[in-house]
């Protein structure tokens, strides 16, 4: 087979130009109005709770994060082959993929839920947080966050991305709105509360969102086995390292320091993670339409480029803004009693940019249907979080250690991204896209 030039894919690359640039400035602008309304959420929260119950939520929100794992890898899962879909114009199939997912992540919301209902003593004992109705309500926000997913890559696979951005946008200011109101009366209890308001709102929006697609009729679909058990456990497990990569450090430092220490890094991994969730817009963008591009017949390399730049653009300005600017965010922030985060939020942000390009590499990966980083993947987390287990000494050597695993488990990703194995993906790709579905 021979493949296209760079100059013969000019015409395709102009093409998805505007379009990526449409549908991109749609997502960043709610997910970006969306970051405002978080760093409002908890800009006001860290005035109406102590640095040690700021340090619990922070935690919590942590530990939701990592057991909504399922969650995520099901969302890839969902928007790839509503994609695939889609761009081959299979309209019962993805109504049909629409009812079965959102019936089974609100089974598995109750089911999670009933579990953490059942061992939240030694979940409290862990995080060194007696607040029983704080927990239930995180695990009731956390069945509730498991069903929105769903909903929303239906719509981020078939690229109704306004829906998708209506969705985020209703669900950010429901809680925000919810949490800071209740704050004021319940605490870090009333706090959390919003983040269940915030997940009921964005189901519904989602819903509303998603109401076309229920004008189709019914058509059952068969995946193949084998590629699906394939699909979820590739997804599965890059799913679990980038949780992991995300949160898992949250939760060891609530363990292993001292309350006020653990409430210094959790407002440092919340102004570090900006820089994955302003960069979070890029792969939601770039899964359908690479993937609808494989689909069809076409190179997925135009898009890939593009996403890349944009992602490279929006990681420089954050981090510029963290080493000029870092006392002024963490007194606009925190206030003076978390003056001492400051030094640490450039070196956090760095190991945040480095995981923003994780997510991208893998993502595209999911995208043409190859899984050969996972193991290594899977190795520099491990090694990460052995490191923060048995080297914790003091914060500066935890950020030390999430940044050396950060840039491990993006060159586990990227290293074979050379031109020569960008081709031979191409052809893959393309032979996966023509094998009978």
């Amino acid at each position: 087979m021979k493949l296209p030039s760079l100059r013969s894919i000019e015409p395709l690359r102009r093409a998805l130009r505007g379009e990526f640039v449409r549908h991109g400035l749609l997502i960043f602008g709610s997910t970006t109005f969306v970051n405002l309304l978080n760093a409002v959420f908890y800009f006001v929260i860290a005035r109406r709770i102590s640095v040690s119950d700021y340090g619990a939520l922070t935690a919590l929100t942590a530990g939701m994060v990592v057991i909504s794992l399922p969650a995520v890898i099901a969302a890839l899962v969902i928007a790839r082959y509503a994609a695939e879909f889609h761009a081959l114009e299979e309209y019962g199939k993805l109504r049909s993929l629409l009812e079965q997912t959102s019936v089974a992540a609100f089974g598995l919301g109750v089911v999670i839920f009933l579990l953490v209902w059942m061992l939240h003593v030694p979940i409290e004992s862990f995080l060194r947080f007696n607040n029983t109705p704080c927990v239930l309500i995180a695990a009731c926000a956390l069945g509730l966050g498991l069903v929105t997913p769903a909903l929303r890559a239906v719509l981020q696979g078939v690229q109704e991305f306004r829906g998708f951005a209506i969705s985020i946008i209703c669900e950010g200011a429901a809680k925000v709105g919810g949490g800071v109101l209740l704050a004021q009366h319940f605490g870090v209890t009333g706090a959390m509360s919003g983040f269940a308001i915030g997940g009921l709102i964005g189901i519904g929006a989602a819903l509303v969102s998603a109401n076309p697609l229920f004008g189709y009729g019914r058509s059952a679909f068969h995946l193949d086995p084998r590629r699906l058990a394939q699909t979820m456990a590739g997804v599965g497990l890059s799913g679990l390292c980038l949780t992991a990569l995300l949160s898992v450090d949250v939760l060891l430092v609530k363990h292993y320091f001292e309350p006020r220490q653990a409430g210094i890094y959790g407002l440092v991994s919340q102004i570090g993670k900006v820089l994955v969730f302003v960069a979070a817009f890029i792969p939601t963008l770039l899964l359908p339409k690479a993937t609808a591009a494989v689909a069809t017949g076409k190179s997925p390399r135009a898009v890939l480029f593009q996403a890349a730049a944009a992602s490279l653009s929006l990681t420089v300005v954050a981090l510029c803004m963290l080493f000029f600017f870092s006392r002024f965010i963490v007194q606009f922030i925190g206030g003076p009693n978390f003056a001492r985060a400051a030094p640490y939020f450039f070196p956090y942000g760095v190991a945040m940019a480095v995981l923003a390009g994780t997510q991208l590499a893998v993502t595209y990966k999911i995208a043409l249907h190859r899984f050969h980083f996972v193991f290594p993947l899977v190795a520099a987390v491990i090694l990460e979080v052995a490191g923060i287990v048995f080297m914790h000494e003091t914060l500066w050597r935890v950020i030390a250690i999430v940044i050396l695993g950060n840039v491990a488990s993006f060159l586990a990703v990227t290293v074979r991204f050379s031109p020569r194995e960008l081709r031979a993906e191409f052809v893959r790709s393309q032979e996966v896209a023509a094998s009978p579905r």
